[in-house]
């Protein structure tokens, strides 16, 4: 998807009633598809049961905003109203069940999409992401070099710092620091992170989504905020 000042900056274009609803919906579909190639047999849509979608996803416009997602279709696209029964008379099998999942949000949205050869999990992608970002936080505060770099190795030393206490008590600030640091210094000596959306913009998340693991969040819990931040940050509305 392209990204444009006229529909994620102001905007994003959408379709009532609801923002959270429509407009978020039609872009967790969008990604989902994109996520799949554009095949797609077998969609199973799970609402947690005490959050705002199982009583309201048809009549506020969930359900046609996330099934025109999946088709690839954009909110100005006259056919959206029709989306539920095009997706399946595009032969996909469609599931909507309402679960106990103590989910965070209320408008959170567990996708589980197959196809012939695949099976994805939105949260499980992203737990995958969030691991990746542990791993990388934890190479730079070990240490990382590369010849053509203007600042050595300065994360071990904030690190270092902190644990000592001889840093201002900043609390999770600190942690945000550093981790935001050491992510950085990684991408500088050509290591694995996760670009949010660019590389030289990697750290921000990424950094944030370290430091609440690191917190004793749960890694699937932090999966889950750093997805909505990911989605909102994409033009979704919470």
């Amino acid at each position: 998807m392209i990204v444009s000042i006229f529909n994620d900056v102001i905007g994003p274009v959408m379709r009532g009633p609801s923002s959270s609803h429509c407009a978020a919906a039609l872009r967790i579909g969008r990604l989902a598809r994109d996520l799949m190639d554009g095949q797609l047999a077998d969609l199973l849509v799970e609402f947690d049961r005490n959050g705002s979608l199982p009583t309201t996803h048809e009549s506020h416009g969930s359900d046609m905003g996330l099934f025109g997602g999946l088709m690839g279709w954009d909110a100005a696209d006259e056919r959206l109203p029709r989306s539920p029964q095009a997706l399946r008379e595009a032969g996909v099998q469609i599931r909507i069940e309402t679960v106990d999942a103590a989910d965070e949000h209320p408008n959170t949205y567990r996708l589980t999409l197959r196809n012939g050869s695949e099976q994805h999990s939105l949260i499980a992608r992203m737990l995958e992401i969030v691991r990746i970002l542990r791993r990388s936080s934890q190479q730079g505060i070990a240490g990382t070099q590369y010849e053509d770099r203007i600042l050595g190795h300065q994360c071990g030393k904030f690190d270092d710092l902190m644990r000592r206490g001889r840093l201002l008590n900043g609390g999770a600030l600190n942690r945000i620091v550093l981790y935001v640091t050491a992510l950085m210094e990684v991408k500088s000596s050509m290591g694995v992170i996760v670009a949010a959306p660019t590389a030289g913009a990697c750290t921000a998340l990424g950094g944030l989504s370290v430091t609440k693991t690191s917190l004793a969040i749960q890694d699937r819990l932090a999966a889950k905020r750093a997805a909505a931040c990911g989605a909102s940050s994409c033009g979704c509305a919470r």
